[in-house]
């Protein structure tokens, strides 16, 4: 237990480390995250194998994965050699320190209000057409390994008509 509590810390003073080293550009930005997650991970003894990597495609894609923990998008950061945003709950923008990071990587805003879900569609598919952005279809975390809960049909609505290559990850 005292793993966990070490890297909780490591993990919050690594994002207000970042406030000083984060500008107007998303791609320098992750880079800047992935190096402080990859001193995280070193710090606590963890290692993160990934295989398929090669097959990121070279245009920008939509990351379908399942969402396991919170903890989910430091292994991004930690792992992704391309940049990536995050499809993340709007209520997370009430927190000033994930908000200041999130609006680092940048990324796109999912809205639980149907009223909202098409302009949540015109955000990713305006995100896709710069950048590569992770999208966790539960909507939710699953905490279990190997259980996936139903997706949200949200984030799928009319990407079908987009030329969007789409990298399924577990």
């Amino acid at each position: 237990k005292l793993w966990a509590i070490r890297l909780f810390f490591l993990i919050v003073f690594g994002m207000i480390e970042s406030f000083w080293k984060i500008g107007d550009d998303r791609d320098k930005n992750f880079a800047e995250y992935n190096k402080i997650c990859r001193r995280i991970f070193k710090q606590v003894g963890l290692e993160c194998k990934v295989q398929g990597l090669e097959n990121f495609p070279e245009e920008h894609c939509l990351v379908i994965s399942n969402h396991i923990s919170f903890f989910d998008i430091i292994v991004y950061l930690e792992t992704m050699e391309k940049p990536v945003g995050f499809a993340y709950a709007s209520n997370l923008m009430k927190m000033p320190i994930l908000r200041r990071c999130i609006s680092a990587i940048g990324g796109v805003s999912i809205y639980t209000n149907t009223k909202k879900v098409k302009a949540t569609v015109n955000d990713i598919s305006d995100y896709l057409s710069d950048g590569n952005l992770v999208v966790f279809p539960e909507g939710k975390c699953s905490y279990e390994m190997g259980e996936i809960k139903p997706f949200k049909r949200g984030c799928f609505t009319n990407l079908n008509a987009e030329e969007t290559s789409i990298l399924p990850v577990y």
